[in-house]
């Protein structure tokens, strides 16, 4: 596969890790055909965006609707990173990784990744994004400490090139290889389940470091 076609995927990664956010009971996505857009119905809270920019989208109309945007692969702001082979993920050792498996996991599981990632702000609904775990789309990971999960990963699946999302940890436990364990976990587990790649996108320069521990590789930012 070629660097453009891997950009591609990669692109396609955020485009379909919106998708899912919008597809909930509490959200409204809409596609006009020159846009699509997310954002949650009154009196709701969840994320709101404009992606899937077309060529005929007007740019003013676009900064009119004073949402932020997903104009695409572009600038220095993110790390654009993947690994297309299992063989490319090195194991670390034994860790109490649990997949989640319940509709009551997958709350605490969500609870924690909107605490510590996201501010407290909802970006996962606690139910009604659930759905996506049951169908196979979205598979969440927890490390543990005891009975106590501290980090947190995921991996979306868009037909069998998957992202790696949601990465965090516990403020308390962070710098202890947690995340490290979580993420092999979630990828090693997508490869065996068919996955051809896993793609991601690091905003925060300090974790390009952990994703190439992990196998992944780093892309130019034009497609």
């Amino acid at each position: 596969m070629t660097e453009s076609e891997i950009l591609w995927h990669i692109n396609e990664g955020t485009e379909c890790y919106l998708d899912f956010l919008g597809d909930g009971e509490h959200m409204i996505a809409v596609d006009n055909g020159r846009y699509k857009t997310i954002c949650p119905k009154e009196r709701e809270k969840g994320v709101r965006f404009v992606y899937r920019v077309r060529h005929e989208a007007d740019a003013a109309e676009i900064a009119a609707l004073n949402m932020p945007v997903w104009w695409g692969l572009q600038g220095d702001e993110e790390s654009y990173m993947a690994v297309t082979d299992i063989a490319n993920v090195p194991e670390f050792g034994m860790a109490d990784v649990r997949e989640v498996g319940s509709a009551c996991e997958f709350e605490i599981w969500a609870e924690a990744v909107n605490a510590y990632l996201h501010e407290g702000y909802p970006y996962i609904h606690p139910r009604n994004h659930y759905k996506h775990c049951e169908t196979g789309r979205l598979r969440c990971y927890a490390l543990y400490e005891g009975a106590a999960p501290v980090a947190f990963a995921a991996i979306l699946n868009n037909g069998g090139i998957c992202s790696l999302e949601f990465v965090v940890t516990h403020p308390d436990r962070r710098r202890k290889g947690h995340a490290k364990a979580v993420c092999e976990r979630a990828v090693r587990e997508a490869f065996k389940r068919g996955a051809k790649m896993v793609t991601l996108r690091a905003s925060n320069p300090g974790t390009k470091e952990l994703y190439t521990a992990l196998g992944f590789k780093s892309y130019n930012h034009a497609i």
